[in-house]
């Protein structure tokens, strides 16, 4: 799964024009960092947030795209608790 968000980044990346640099200057990582997310994927969570965001897209789009819907509210006996 790893290398197949790699590759979504990497085709963001390009789509929205962006080298390598503008895009490691905009989410504040370090180069190796950026290379090492686009080539491999073994980044944290942190990471993948601060590219996400630089990208201006939801991390959830790394993995195969947003969530359909937000999550369901909580029971109504939580609320008499």
């Amino acid at each position: 799964m790893a290398k197949q968000y790699g590759g979504v980044i990497r085709d963001l990346r390009t789509q929205k024009g962006l080298s390598i640099e503008e895009l490691r200057q905009a989410a504040k990582v370090s180069y190796e960092t950026l290379w090492r997310a686009e080539q491999s994927g073994n980044v944290g969570v942190l990471i993948l947030q601060r590219i996400a965001h630089a990208l201006d897209v939801d991390i959830s789009d790394f993995f195969g795209g947003r969530a359909s819907q937000a999550p369901a509210p909580p029971p109504a006996v939580w609320r008499r608790l």
